[in-house]
């Protein structure tokens, strides 16, 4: 067996025991993260610390009050990379005011449940977005 073989079928048992526990729309998130980095031309960022130790940081472009571009990084978790991409994408194209709505519940309702124990993910995420468009006033 190649080292590629090998990798492959790691990263399929992998993938096996995300599924048992994380819905199909996080796993999606996770492997292929929407806004993922810092946008060429924002108005406004913000960066947290989340309860892990993690750092997100949202990049945002306002145009005529609404989102317009929402951008983003983070060294967390899986599960907190699935709920910060998320939630850019909930709040893309939303005016501010309707994004600044966006709750915790909300975005585990949209990935199609978080386990309890990663829960936190979601507040991160959502912590993260309220930081940003409280700066906006």
């Amino acid at each position: 067996m190649s080292s590629d073989d090998a990798f492959d079928e790691v990263q399929d048992m992998i993938l096996q025991d995300a599924a048992k526990v994380f819905s199909p729309r996080l796993i999606e998130f996770f492997l292929h993260p929407r806004n993922y980095g810092q946008l060429q031309e924002f108005n406004y960022y913000a960066a947290i610390e989340g309860s892990c130790g993690e750092t997100v940081v949202i990049y945002i472009l306002v145009y005529e009050g609404k989102v317009n571009r929402v951008g983003f990084v983070t060294d967390g978790c899986g599960p907190t990379m699935a709920c910060v991409s998320a939630i850019t994408c909930m709040a893309e194209g939303l005016p501010i005011s309707e994004a600044a709505e966006i709750k915790a519940g909300d975005l585990i309702d949209y990935l199609g449940g978080l386990p309890e124990d990663k829960r936190d993910c979601a507040e991160v995420a959502v912590r993260a977005l309220q930081t940003v468009l409280e700066k906006i006033g």
